[in-house]
């Protein structure tokens, strides 16, 4: 289970009231608001992460990606290339590495995760959570074209949510 901390919790109707302010205090001070209607929290008003990849369905479409020359000389050891392909089947391109439990070597998965993260390929966003890079997208593509398959698919544990 996820935690998200937020600063404050907001009626519907007071963000209805007060967009600009919440929207500037998101923007200068990285406040984190829950929404609430009736009660219930339905929504999170944060700030994005500064190369957050973002598909709008329905919109205009993302631009390919030409990063050849990035990518010629990248190698990524088999469960990083693994992870990454999990990765880049997100459709916000946030994403939680399996379990360690899950995974057999944990020094291994960690030696994953940091590679991605050094080569720019993922980063950390939080506490539990990643997110992959426009670089990261690329290689992804580049990996599936060529055959590879994600850590779900060859351990045959689909460990991310659909």
């Amino acid at each position: 289970m996820d935690v998200t901390r937020a600063d404050r919790c907001i009626p519907i109707r007071e963000l209805s009231r007060s967009t600009g302010e919440v929207i500037d205090e998101v923007e200068r001070d990285g406040k984190v608001f829950a929404v609430s209607r009736h009660g219930r929290m339905i929504a999170l008003v944060m700030p994005l992460p500064e190369r957050l990849i973002i598909e709008i369905e329905n919109g205009m479409p993302v631009p390919e990606i030409d990063d050849g020359d990035a990518l010629a000389g990248l190698e990524l050891g088999a469960l990083a290339g693994q992870l990454l392909i999990d990765a880049a089947t997100t459709h916000t391109g946030y994403w939680h590495a399996p379990e360690t439990a899950v995974v057999t070597d944990r020094r291994a998965l960690f030696q994953a995760l940091d590679e991605l993260d050094l080569t720019g390929l993922t980063e950390v966003f939080s506490a539990t959570g990643r997110r992959i890079t426009k670089k990261g997208r690329a290689m992804a593509k580049a990996l599936r074209e060529r055959g590879d398959k994600g850590y779900g698919e060859v351990h045959d544990d689909p460990y991310l949510e659909p």
